[in-house]
């Protein structure tokens, strides 16, 4: 198993009437859902989440969301969390870091071999890295990115993300820019027909 399905920030505040909605969020659900099943039984399958404090500097940036053990921090009831998922926290520091889920931690403990490179590298050995969630032109792109400058093959599906697009082309940037750096895009349907990429033959 050398292939990883990173499944970003799928939580409830940044969906329909959460705190901080990404438009169109809940739209992505069911195909990100095909992807856990595609992916269940052939890869590692990684959640990442915002697990804010209540008091953090990041929210003079941004309206306060996903802060720990809140509603609005839980994944979406609508998405599938398989039991053995890895599930990241990340944005638990006091500035407005934490969108990448490379600055993320294994059950929130904040240890060097609790960290998303730890895992991916040393227990997982990954080389092929699946990226989808949201939001495209923050966590996404920063997760993308980071897995990019760490050397993994790495495929953004982008059929399965959406965008906050404070500024109307944000998403598209944060796409061109991400294929300008090495990432593939891939969508469900390519992807299925690509026999042995997902079971990394």
């Amino acid at each position: 198993m050398n292939t990883a399905l990173i499944v970003v920030d799928m939580q409830k505040d940044f969906c329909e009437k959460g705190a901080l909605a990404v438009p169109g969020a809940e739209d992505i659900i069911p195909t990100v859902n095909k992807y856990v099943k595609l992916f269940y039984g052939h890869a590692l399958i990684i959640f990442s989440r915002d697990w804010h404090h209540k008091q953090t500097a990041h929210f003079d940036r941004w309206p306060e969301h996903c802060v720990q053990d809140t509603f609005g921090a839980e994944f979406h009831e609508a998405l599938l969390v398989p039991a053995n998922a890895v599930i990241i926290s990340k944005g638990m520091g006091d500035g407005d870091t934490g969108y990448s889920a490379f600055e993320g931690y294994r059950d929130a403990g904040q240890t060097v071999d609790f960290n998303l490179s730890w895992i991916l590298a040393h227990e997982h050995r990954i080389k092929n890295i699946y990226v989808c969630g949201l939001a495209t032109d923050y966590c996404v792109r920063a997760t993308v990115l980071d897995a990019l400058r760490r050397g993994y093959e790495t495929y953004l599906l982008h059929d399965a993300i959406k965008a906050v697009n404070k500024n109307p082309e944000d998403g598209s940037k944060a796409i061109e820019l991400m294929e300008e750096q090495g990432a593939k895009l891939m969508d469900f349907a390519t992807l299925k027909a690509a026999e042995g990429m997902v079971n990394g033959k």
